[in-house]
């Protein structure tokens, strides 16, 4: 990495392939237009009319691998927006990876230059994601990090710190990021590349911004981005000391109806079952209106405690789900404080949601639901002492939910205190969050920005929820995108959560092979595994399935330390500006056994086709014992797949058992049909006996029916059992 600056204050970002070309800095949308410019060999200053000064520094790391990008502003109060870096010209680039705000995103990687093809709806179209499913045809904003990539080659820009400032990063013909633009962008048009903060106009007369770190990478995209989210958790201070969140979630099946009855029901179907579940976490629908959570409804006579304790005896950890910025307009919190929450900038509550008609929302009087401000110190206080109660209650599972109500920009908003960014006021509710449940329960964000969230959540949901048909809405489409574009950050981040899988076979919409279709894949993924369904009621292949799914219990492939000797730790991520642990041990400070620098203890899912077109879905779970693969047409349509193993697991013989389900869909033609070629296949697939199983052949290709998939278990030595667990076998 280089860089080159110009007389007039233009400077160039220099990469090996991929350049930025006459970037100039801009506040509130438009370049600056100085009085003055002064350049040295590592520094810009430029000054504006009025006595404002903005400067602009460049530093290596020691290695000289890493670019820095360091912007201090003086004399400029109430500034809503800096970028370090504007309307540059990008030379070398083919491609662009742009990451959602938080869930739902949209992320994706986009060909270059855009097109009305790079923005495809469904399947149709370019290929946004890297799996045939694209975002919505407008021009992305790319959050918290950004990546241009041409082949393997990869230009990555982010920024560290998130602890005060969204950063967002944008490839357009020069239009600001954060003032929202639809237009379209015509092929043969210059791509200008911007990068840089929104202060929302909070800040005084002097103040220094993160760094802006640009940084190459070879290994291609994934390997770049992983790379780039293992810096951002280093400085973050991510949270990897947790198991696997193993969970049974009300939501999916009894939505907002589960009463304190279903729940003995449930628990006892469970125990007879004998699944491990972790956790049993109740959803919405137990309060009688929205901000009075320590309140129970009739359906829960004896209260959430009684709720936990029922849990606790079953021999599981309750959870619970909270969306501490809601407050309903029928709640006792509003009638008491009305003065709590979020106003506009005419001093009117803001409305985040109207329910003025039926269905009502979760069964609640509400008819308009406010947003706490917690920059209100006693707003704080209550958010606070609700988790400490619950915590009290019994419950270590926390499901924060509709946490995106408060990223309200402070410029366009009135707040309690003026003077907190949206990032520092959800940091300083996270924070009193975990002091509240303390270091030993697992933090799930939901609905949730990802950025400022580092540091706090132990999981995180990526995408809508995933109802009981295929579909965009209530369906799988938007996990679809997000799953594969989020892998990179999962344990580095957090734990990422897909969503419960709905293994059913009543009450759905849902194909056998779409449920098993879209099980594995969120359990191979390899983040927290849920589900909603009543195991007690499901058929014998469907336990088998989840039997299948489930993380290994006792010795689990993800975990750092045992639940009884969780490590507290003894700093907030507020602090410790810096990465200072070694390789060898996590960045909460924890040591690791055997674990590699990505914090993943072996477990690395991979999604090698993410950035190419290819209309499959295809990851790759890497175990100490072999490796297994996962492939899926998500598509409309019948899809030939072909690939060698060599290209993923190297040169030499490969034993390859595709799995074989017990339930069978009647498909419109084979979607097993075989197509190996020089296979040394045994008839045979019986558990016990002494033949292989597995086919000796270094070829998958396969016939795939719409949404049908293919799990394939790819080992040196043949094998002898069917496995029984993705996992351990």
């Amino acid at each position: 990495m280089d860089y080159i600056i110009h007389e007039d204050g233009t400077f160039d970002i220099i990469g090996s392939r991929i350049r930025l070309h006459g970037s100039y800095p801009s506040i509130d949308g438009r370049h600056l237009r100085p009085v003055m410019v002064e350049c040295g060999r590592d520094w810009i200053v430029y000054s504006l009319p009025g006595g404002g000064k903005v400067r602009l520094g460049f530093n290596f790391d020691t290695d000289r691998s890493r670019l820095l990008l360091n912007a201090h502003v003086k004399g400029l109060p109430g500034m809503h927006d800096l970028l370090p870096l504007a309307g540059a010209w990008t030379e070398g680039a083919c491609k662009v990876f742009a990451q959602g705000f938080g869930m739902e995103g949209p992320s994706g990687i986009y060909d270059l230059p855009y097109g009305n093809s790079s923005f495809p709806k469904g399947t149709e179209g370019g290929n946004a994601a890297g799996n045939g499913f694209g975002a919505e045809p407008e021009i992305p904003v790319s959050h918290g990090l950004t990546a241009l990539f041409s082949g393997k080659n990869v230009l990555l820009a982010y920024a560290e710190d998130h602890r005060h400032y969204s950063t967002a990063f944008r490839l357009e013909p020069g239009e600001n990021m954060f003032r929202r633009n639809t237009g379209h962008v015509h092929a043969g048009q210059k791509m200008l590349f911007s990068g840089g903060f929104n202060l929302e106009g909070t800040k005084g007369e002097e103040v220094s911004l993160p760094s802006l770190c640009f940084e190459e990478a070879s290994e291609g995209i994934e390997a770049g981005l992983r790379h780039c989210a293992e810096r951002i958790a280093g400085k973050m201070k991510a949270r990897h000391v947790m198991p696997p969140a193993f969970f049974w979630s009300s939501w999916y099946y009894a939505y907002e109806t589960m009463d304190q009855e279903d729940l003995d029901e449930l628990l006892s179907g469970i125990k007879s079952e004998k699944l491990p579940f972790r956790y049993i976490e109740i959803d919405a629908g137990y309060t009688p209106a929205l901000g009075d959570w320590l309140v129970p409804n009739h359906r829960w006579p004896g209260g959430l405690k009684r709720a936990a304790e029922s849990i606790l005896s079953s021999g599981f950890r309750p959870g619970i789900w909270v969306a501490p910025f809601i407050v309903g307009d029928r709640s006792e919190l509003y009638r008491k404080h009305p003065d709590w929450v979020l106003r506009d900038r005419g001093g009117e509550p803001v409305v985040q949601l109207r329910c003025y008609t039926e269905p009502k929302i979760w069964g609640n009087p509400d008819c308009n639901y406010y947003v706490l401000d917690t920059s209100h110190p006693e707003a704080l206080r209550y958010i606070e002492d609700v988790f400490k109660s619950l915590r009290s209650y019994g419950f270590e599972l926390f499901k924060t939910d509709f946490m995106l109500w408060s990223m309200h920009d402070s410029a366009s908003v009135r707040r309690h205190d003026p003077t907190l960014t949206s990032v520092e006021i959800m940091r300083k509710t996270l924070s009193a969050i975990r002091n509240a449940i303390g270091e030993e329960s697992f933090l799930l964000g939901c609905i949730a920005p990802f950025m400022p969230f580092i540091g706090y959540a132990d999981g995180m949901r990526l995408a809508g929820d995933c109802g009981a048909q295929w579909a965009e809405s209530y369906g799988p489409l938007n996990m679809l995108r997000e799953l594969p574009c989020d892998n990179y950050f999962n344990h580095v981040f957090w734990q990422n959560d897909p969503d419960a899988m709905l293994l059913r076979d009543f009450d759905t919409m849902l194909t056998a092979e779409e449920v098993r279709s879209l099980a594995v894949l969120q359990a191979i993924s390899g983040g927290a595994v849920s589900t909603s369904d009543p195991p007690h009621r499901l058929s014998e292949d469907r336990k088998r399935l989840i039997r299948l799914l489930m993380p290994p219990v006792g010795k689990t492939p993800i975990r750092t330390t045992s639940p009884e000797t969780t490590p507290i730790r003894t700093t907030s991520p507020e602090t410790t500006p810096s990465r200072t642990t070694s390789p060898e041990t996590t960045p909460s400070g924890t040591k690791s056994i055997e674990t590699p620098s990505d914090g993943t203890n072996g477990i690395r899912t991979e999604f090698p086709y993410l950035g190419q077109d290819r209309k499959e879905l295809l990851a790759i779970l890497r175990l100490k014992q072999g490796n297994v693969v996962f492939v899926m047409n998500p598509t409309e349509e019948p899809l030939t797949v072909f690939f060698r193993l060599e290209d993923f697991f190297g040169e030499g013989d490969w034993y390859q058992y595709r799995y074989e389900f017990e339930e069978k869909d009647e498909p419109v033609f084979p979607a097993s049909a075989s197509l190996y070629r020089n296979s040394e296949r045994q008839k045979s697939t019986l558990i016990g006996e002494e033949k292989p199983i597995s086919v000796k052949d270094g070829v998958f290709a396969s016939r795939l029916s719409p949404h049908s998939s293919a799990l394939v278990f790819v080992t040196r030595e043949a094998l002898r059992e069917k496995p029984m667990n993705i996992w351990e076998w």
